[in-house]
């Protein structure tokens, strides 16, 4: 119980987590489907479902492509920038927990 009370406890977790943020993945639900080519949609909707995640045995490097241009696409059609608002939102309210 007594870590609960160190601060630095708080940090390192906030710190530990923010060096995870840039490996995850986001969907942006501000994206028009509409706006995006057939290719484009097909991506972004068959990677909005998680199960498309799973690494299917021998497709490893051609997945590994498609979740990078479906990054690219979140990033270039999205208006929300999550990989880059979390950390700043999480560093705001570490600094809201550590100064009550």
């Amino acid at each position: 119980m007594q870590d609960l009370t160190d601060e630095n406890v708080y940090r390192t977790l906030a710190d530990k987590f923010i060096t995870l943020v840039p490996s995850l993945k986001f969907t942006d639900s501000s994206i028009n489907e509409n706006e995006l080519s057939e290719r484009e949609r097909d991506l972004f909707l068959r990677f909005n479902n998680p199960k498309s995640w799973a690494i299917e045995h021998g497709r490893a490097r051609q997945q590994l492509r498609e979740k990078q241009r479906f990054t690219a696409l979140v990033n270039h059609f999205g208006n929300q920038k999550l990989n880059v608002q979390i950390p700043i939102l999480c560093n705001i309210k570490i600094d809201e927990l550590c100064a009550n």
